[in-house]
């Protein structure tokens, strides 16, 4: 019994181990990143009018995909998908996101921060902050 009950543990940490799982798992997304204080379709690239931009997670995508923003702005994102999501590049490291949690970093300095899900490589975003 107490063989059967080590084999489902097991089991179970394997299955749960394989979403995050990929053969293309890139060793750090590459960025140029500022230093900072703290879809189904995936949309092209949008001006920040405003101090404060979102981001959608949803259908395994960032959306928009790229976003240019000013020095000083909040991005927010949201995890609208039923699985787990994070945020990570440069100076942006979320926790793992369950669906309707979300994220806010503040840029308060120029540059480009390419970011990734680190549980779905392919999964990919970019900031521009002027």
């Amino acid at each position: 019994m107490k063989k059967i009950i080590t084999f489902m543990s097991t089991l179970v940490v394997i299955l749960l181990m394989l979403p995050g799982c990929s053969s293309s798992y890139p060793t750090s997304p590459s960025t140029n990143a500022p230093s900072a204080t703290q879809p189904t379709t995936p949309s092209t690239s949008t001006k920040s009018p405003t101090g404060a931009q979102s981001i959608s997670i949803k259908g395994f995508a960032f959306s928009p995909t790229e976003l240019t923003i000013n020095k000083g702005d909040t991005i927010t994102w949201t995890n609208e998908d039923s699985t787990v999501h994070n945020v990570v590049g440069g100076v942006l490291h979320s926790n793992d996101l369950t669906k309707g949690q979300s994220f806010s970093y503040t840029f308060t300095e120029t540059g480009t921060i390419d970011y990734i899900c680190t549980h779905h490589p392919s999964m990919k975003g970019r900031i521009l902050v002027k």
